[in-house]
């Protein structure tokens, strides 16, 4: 998890966004059942650790501008 921005989205609207192209491949093929978040630097003092996870409930392959048409 890169961004603030990103974490909210996940947090009111349950989604995130994972590129195609980096997506592991259990990502891909719809097999994943849970995500843990990694959080970076951009979240002070929840910087490199994992405190929040989701379960999957559906994987689809939709285009960025469909999801953040602002950007």
């Amino acid at each position: 998890m890169n961004s603030r921005k990103d974490f909210e989205i996940a947090q009111t609207q349950n989604w995130y966004r994972i590129p195609v192209k980096s997506a592991p491949g259990i990502v891909k093929t719809g097999m994943i059942h849970t995500i843990a978040f990694y959080h970076t630097k951009a979240f002070d003092e929840d910087k490199f650790s994992i405190r929040y996870y989701a379960p999957v409930k559906n994987v689809s392959v939709v285009k960025r501008k469909e999801l953040l048409p602002d950007e």
